[in-house]
């Protein structure tokens, strides 16, 4: 537990993910002291992340900018949490039937958390990306029947 505290606090004070030193094993505790536990239906928990001077989407498994699969006509929940010096917003967006954002977390300054809701809908694929930084955080929603 000593090194899940200290993971933490290194990550709120430095503003930095440091995916390539850490482990699942290290990042559970972590993501436990800020209130979430892996046990929560239909939620998506990703990190903003600065890594090697560039912003990413940052997942529990440390995969970064990670690819989504869900399933259709469901409600997910996407709980974002920012321990970067910049702010970030995470959007959903629609390519087909008029290209529109579907979902859009409020601001998230600098060491703050937030959610957005997303209801999966009919099957598909979607982008998400964050609305400051899209050509460094976006990846791929895919909506499975």
């Amino acid at each position: 537990m000593y090194i899940a505290t200290f993971l933490a606090v290194t990550i709120i004070i430095n503003g930095i993910i440091f995916i390539d030193r850490m482990n699942v094993n290290a990042i559970k505790p972590t993501i436990s002291t800020i209130g979430i536990t892996e046990n929560e239906t239909n939620t998506i928990i990703l990190y903003a992340a600065q890594v090697e001077e560039k912003y990413n989407w940052v997942d529990i498994n440390g995969l970064e900018n990670p690819s989504i699969n869900l399933t259709s006509s469901k409600e997910y929940i996407f709980k974002i949490h920012n321990p970067t010096n910049e702010k970030h917003e995470l959007i959903v967006h629609s390519e087909s039937g008029g290209h529109q954002n579907i979902s859009e977390s409020p601001e998230i300054e600098p060491g703050a958390n937030g959610e957005v809701q997303f209801k999966s809908g009919a099957a598909g694929e979607f982008l998400y990306f964050c609305q400051y930084h899209p050509d460094q955080m976006n990846a791929k929603i895919t909506v499975n029947p």
